[in-house]
């Protein structure tokens, strides 16, 4: 009897505090989204996931709809009070974009939401142009790209015991990321088809590292700060900042290989808004690049994927048509090995509405290094090249069509050199919404070959265009001749880039190059 009237009286001061109370605790307090496991209590998770159960109390506040905190049904999902940070072997849906399902365990599959919280054993997947990003324990994140299968597994049993989470990737890919001094070293260790692959961090270095398991098998492991150790087979490589490695099937790791630069983006520019619903990107080309990943997404991290596509072989690329908003995308090299390189740096850009864009793109043609304008012809000289500028702020620019000589040709001929003499261009360029610009024409000539020259005595005192008299020469006995000396050639526009004076015995000589 006694019991039961001190359970009563808790119940009833629990009442009294009521979901207002709670509110006002929870104010400015983390909060997750649990699902309920056969065997769990109030009591429980709160112990779970704050370190004691203290504070159960306001975690049943925070669930108005659970009358009895004994009674919770498997599958139920409770609002949870979060701490600083999360406990071990746990991890929260921090962003999340299209079909991800998460799977409580022993619970079925179902559609994850974000700030759900996960257990060890639960397991996360993506379908085609879905990610998700789990905030994992010390600050360390996880990018889980699209068509992927991840679990939150126990780590593997070592000589001394270390609190470790470790994360399986049964399919797919993941990113691996911890900002300098927020994570302590040996938080993760990555499972890839029996690979292990054990990423490090300091207070002073932040770490950055991707893993994949390839459709063909086997592992892939790139690190893009801070360093790993990739362990299979019973050997260790020790993968440092900048390099990558690849695991045959059952086998030891192959050699670490240095990971290929990021792809500079080309256009649209930062920020452009742009008036098309299927934007066209370019990057630069990365030497070693075999092909290209491209992707599309709602944050700078691509925590929220909109598309992606793989073995995109050159720049440009045109994505599917996207709905107006603000987006950012990058291009990522990859190797013949098959790893990835640095990710491009996130680009922004705005989709308004395609019919937004009538107006063609505006376009110039200018010439580069040695080159010369006479009338309506440009001149070019050795290592000069022709660039077409083209800008269209509304939709960006998709592609130049370029005609020589009567001929199409790709604009990386614009870059020469061509055969000598005369030549006839032909351009326009089309942007992004289909406006295409007027088209024009210019001839330039390509003039490689130097000029000669000849010196005349001309006639004492005589001044003209491209003559120099010995006057200006230093003081020696040709001054005091005062004998003018005259250049000539079949070139125009001389150019007096240099003038030398060469002891030669007792004569001296103007060396002039032109």
């Amino acid at each position: 009897m006694r019991i039961r009237t001190l359970g009563l009286l808790f119940s009833l001061l629990a009442s009294a505090a009521g979901p207002p109370l709670a509110a006002a605790q929870a104010a400015g307090e983390r909060t997750g989204w649990y699902v309920v496991r056969p065997g769990d209590s109030i009591i429980g998770i709160t112990r779970t996931f704050l370190g004691s159960s203290d504070r159960w109390l306001e975690n049943w506040q925070l669930n108005p709809e659970v009358k009895d905190p004994n009674r919770i049904a498997p599958g139920q999902r409770l609002r949870i009070l979060l701490g600083d940070d999360l406990p071990q072997r746990s991890a929260r849906v921090a962003t999340l974009s299209r079909k991800v399902e998460e799977n409580p365990a022993p619970l079925d599959w179902a559609d994850a939401s974000r700030d759900d919280l996960l257990l060890r054993r639960d397991g996360v997947r993506t379908q085609t142009a879905s990610s998700v990003e789990l905030e994992l324990t010390g600050g360390n994140r996880m990018t889980i790209t699209e068509n992927s299968l991840v679990y939150l597994k126990d780590a593997r049993p070592a000589p001394v015991p270390v609190d470790r989470q470790a994360i399986e990737i049964v399919k797919g890919q993941a990113d691996l990321e911890a900002e300098a001094g927020t994570s302590r070293p040996d938080d993760v260790e990555i499972i890839v088809a029996g690979s292990v692959a054990k990423p490090r961090s300091t207070a002073e270095r932040p770490v950055q590292a991707r893993a994949r398991r390839p459709d063909q098998g086997g592992a892939q492991f790139m690190v893009y700060r801070g360093d790993s150790a990739v362990e299979s087979a019973g050997k260790t490589v020790e993968v440092a900042q900048g390099m990558g490695t690849t695991v045959p099937s059952g086998g030891a790791p192959n050699p670490p290989e240095a990971l290929l630069a990021a792809p500079p983006a080309l256009s649209p520019e930062a920020g452009a808004r742009l008036a098309v619903e299927a934007p066209t990107l370019a990057w630069e080309a990365v030497t070693g690049a075999i092909h290209y990943t491209v992707e599309v997404c709602r944050d700078p991290r691509c925590g929220e994927l909109v598309q992606r596509v793989v073995a995109v072989q050159n720049s440009p690329w045109k994505a599917s048509p996207i709905a107006p908003g603000k987006y950012f995308w990058r291009a990522t090299a990859v190797s013949a090995s098959g790893l990835d390189g640095y990710p491009g740096e996130p680009r922004s850009l705005e989709i308004l509405d395609a019919m937004a864009d009538v107006e063609p793109p505006t376009v110039s043609l200018r010439g580069q290094g040695r080159s010369l304008a006479r009338g309506e012809v440009v001149h070019l000289g050795p290592g000069a090249k022709l660039e077409i500028e083209a800008r269209d702020a509304a939709s960006g620019i998709a592609r130049r069509e370029v005609t020589l000589d009567g001929r199409s040709v790709a604009p990386g001929v614009l870059e020469g050199p061509w055969e000598s003499g005369k030549h006839e261009l032909t351009f326009d360029v089309v942007d992004g919404a289909g406006n295409r610009s007027p088209r024009r024409t210019a001839t330039f000539v390509y003039d490689p070959d130097p000029p000669t020259v000849s010196w005349q005595p001309v006639a004492p005192g005589w001044r003209g265009k491209g003559a120099m008299t010995t006057k200006a020469w230093p003081s020696g006995k040709a001054a005091a001749a005062d004998v003018p000396l005259e250049w000539s050639g079949a070139g125009w526009g001389w150019q007096d880039l240099d003038r030398t004076w060469r002891a030669d015995g007792p004569m001296e000589q103007l060396l002039l190059r032109a």
